[in-house]
Parts: structure tokens; sequence; C-alpha cells
């Protein structure tokens, strides 16, 4: 949590992994005169429209500028998916470079999200998770010939399914990079019930027109989640 802090001045703050959502105050961004670096607001969960906003403390603004800041504000709220809650994805480490193409489309389309990074101890990375989960409560699921042999996938899985039951709404949202999902070390009730969800090929992700078309139809498919 950062309240009431000055961050201004504040040495590596770009570098910095939250493996969890953070909370970043108003004061914070006030008293930090809005000089604090957007990859730390956007790992700490702030939207687009939110780190736009934060330039309006910057000191010296003339009317001009304050102006185009609440423009470009107001555009980003318009545009940005609607979404109530952080994306949660699910994924092995293995994957990465998928992944990697899939954070730069989601923050592109102002779509938050919590991306799993597995370097705590197993005792606090369960921990986390798990709550992780519960406050972002749709879990992108990316069902791969690495992710399948993941006992954290697995279980990133298992809780999503229990999450659906104590919510009573969908929670899943699986993409698929290859098709080892369908015969794979999980219990076949697990694999039985991800086969009842819409799952999007992205086997061919590395062919940036084919992501675009996939990753516009996953956008609407998001859409749904967070209007239901």
């Amino acid at each position: 949590m950062f309240g009431n802090t000055d961050l201004s001045k504040t040495d590596g703050l770009e570098e910095t992994i939250h493996q969890y959502f953070s909370t970043i105050g108003t004061n914070t961004i006030r008293y930090s005169k809005g000089k604090i670096p957007v990859a730390f607001l956007r790992g700490g969960g702030l939207s687009d429209w939110e780190i736009e906003s934060a330039k309006l403390y910057q000191p010296g603004l003339s009317a001009k500028e304050i102006d185009d800041i609440l423009y470009r504000v107001h555009d980003l709220r318009v545009g940005q998916a609607v979404q109530i809650n952080p994306l949660f994805i699910s994924y092995s480490h293995r994957d990465s470079a998928f992944v990697d193409v899939m954070e730069k489309h989601l923050d592109e389309k102002g779509i938050r999200f919590w991306r799993d990074i597995h370097e705590a101890t197993s005792g606090r990375l369960e921990k986390v998770v798990d709550q992780a989960m519960r406050q972002n409560p749709t879990v992108l699921l990316v069902l791969s010939e690495n992710s399948v042999q993941s006992d954290w996938v697995e279980h990133e899985a298992r809780s999503a399914r229990e999450l659906e039951k104590e919510l009573k709404r969908d929670v899943l949202c699986p993409v698929a990079l290859d098709g080892a999902w369908k015969d794979c070390p999980w219990p076949v009730r697990l694999r039985e019930q991800i086969m009842e969800y819409n799952i999007l090929d992205f086997s061919n992700w590395k062919d940036d027109a084919e992501f675009g078309r996939k990753f516009g139809k996953l956008v609407e498919g998001l859409d749904l989640f967070y209007k239901e």
C-alpha cells in the first residue's frame, strides 16, 4: 500500500515487480506531483485513464495543457473496455513469449491484468495466487503442452472452477496454444469441464494478423464477462 507518500525521487520504480495489485492512494500521486513512472502505476493496477489523470498533479501546467489532459482522460474512459476487476493470467513460464505479446495488447486496450509471477517461496506463492484469483475473478487460462505439465497451472484451473461454484458465474476464459490439453495428466473431470468453454485457438499467435483477429474475439468475450 502506497498512501501519503512522495515517490517522485524514488529510484528503481520502473523495475518494481508487483506480485499482487498495490494500492496507490490519490495523496501519493499528489505528493509525488504526478512524477511516478507509468510502468509502476500500470503494474499497481491503474487503468490508462487513471494514469493519464495523474499528470494533472504536475506543477506549472498551462490551461491548455490541463484541457488536453482532460480530453485524453475522457477519450480513454470512453474507449477502453468496461472492466470491473483486473484479469488474472494463468500460464507456464515456458510460454512467457506468448504472454509478453498478450500483455502488450492488453495494455494497448486498457485492460488491467495480474500476471502471475512464480518467484516467491512455494508456501507464500499459493496464498498469493489464491488471493489474487479472488480479487481478479476472470482467469485467462493459457493451455499448452507446457502449462498442462505445471502443477501450479493445474492448481489455478481447479481454484477457478471452485470460484465459479461460489460466484455462480463463469470465471475461466481458456485459450489454447496447441491441443496437448486434450490428452494431458490432469484429472479427466477437469479436462471435461474445460471442454465446456469456447476455447480460442492461438496456435498461430506468432502471426501478427492472426493474433490480432483472435485477440479481438477474446476482448469481445471478456466484455461479456464484465457486463454480466
